[in-house]
């Protein structure tokens, strides 16, 4: 039912229907937002890129054909635009500025312990994805954090099937390595 409610929802926004594209915006906001995110590492040019991206689909709306499944269409547009986003702020900054995120996600628990360990987690799965390069860090994000399937990243990205299989493999392979190493590192101290 959700899902039909979506198509009677991206007809009308393709029509100009500002209501309507209001309730696609709240339903992929936060995906959209997390992706930019976890591409550009900065929750300023995070927020600035999900406005642009949610505009310039609602832009292209009319041209949207249905062939894909409307998430992964705005997925592969945030996608685009974020690499885009990233090459120009690489271009105008010698070094990206890296926020800590880690008040980003509010912790639910009460127990002080419990915490600080879910925060050392987090912040040692940001200095694991922070050693990938963007590209594999997008793939990663969108495979295991936005569950999607290799086909999907696949359409999103443009790259093979073996291309993409093997990024994550590599992936996963360096952020192994990075979260041994900083384990051995703190056990040291």
């Amino acid at each position: 039912m959700e899902g039909d409610q979506e198509q009677v929802w991206i007809r009308a926004a393709a029509q100009g229907d500002l209501q309507a594209y209001g309730q696609l915006v709240q339903l992929h906001q936060d995906m959209v937002f997390s992706l930019s995110l976890s591409l550009l590492r900065n929750r300023q040019d995070a927020e600035d890129l999900s406005q642009d991206v949610l505009v310039k689909a609602f832009r292209m709306l009319p041209q949207f054909k249905g062939l894909a499944p409307f998430k992964g269409w705005l997925y592969r547009i945030t996608y685009h635009e974020g690499l885009n986003r990233l090459k120009k702020i690489n271009r105008q900054r010698s070094t990206l500025d890296l926020d800590d995120h880690a008040g980003d996600a509010a912790t639910t628990t009460t127990n002080h312990l419990e915490e600080i360990e879910a925060a050392d987690k987090r912040r040692m799965i940001r200095l694991a994805l922070d050693h990938l390069p963007p590209e594999d860090r997008v793939l990663v994000h969108a495979y295991y954090f936005e569950e999607m399937s290799i086909r999907e990243i696949c359409m999103i990205t443009g790259m093979s099937e073996s291309n993409v299989k093997i990024k994550l493999y590599r992936s996963r392979k360096v952020m192994h390595e990075v979260l041994q190493k900083t384990w051995v590192d703190e056990q040291a101290r």
